[in-house]
């Protein structure tokens, strides 16, 4: 299945572009398209997005459709095709 993800941030500049699609096999969860992304396009990307490998960066958001993972399944989500994934890292100022 087909999965659309945006890159925002400092992330759109590390990646060298702001969106891609990424074939994943049907029923995969988040953590299975992370995995997927990092090993189709640079294995640093994991440490960037997740840490130990287990949870989301805490420096990092994702929304898939626009709903925040938080308030979905966190990295357990079922993805379906078409989707539109989100990488955000989190601003910081004052």
């Amino acid at each position: 299945m087909l999965i659309r993800v945006r890159f925002f941030g400092d992330l759109k500049e590390y990646m060298k572009k702001s969106w891609m699609t990424i074939d994943v096999p049907q029923g995969s969860s988040l953590h299975n398209f992370i995995v997927e992304l990092a090993k189709n396009e640079d294995q640093k990307l994991l440490g960037k997005l997740m840490e130990n490998g287990k949870k989301v960066h805490s420096k990092i958001k994702i929304l898939v459709n626009g709903r925040d993972i938080d308030h979905l399944g966190g990295l357990e989500t079922e993805i379906k095709d078409r989707d539109l994934i989100s990488i955000l890292p989190i601003a910081g100022g004052g």
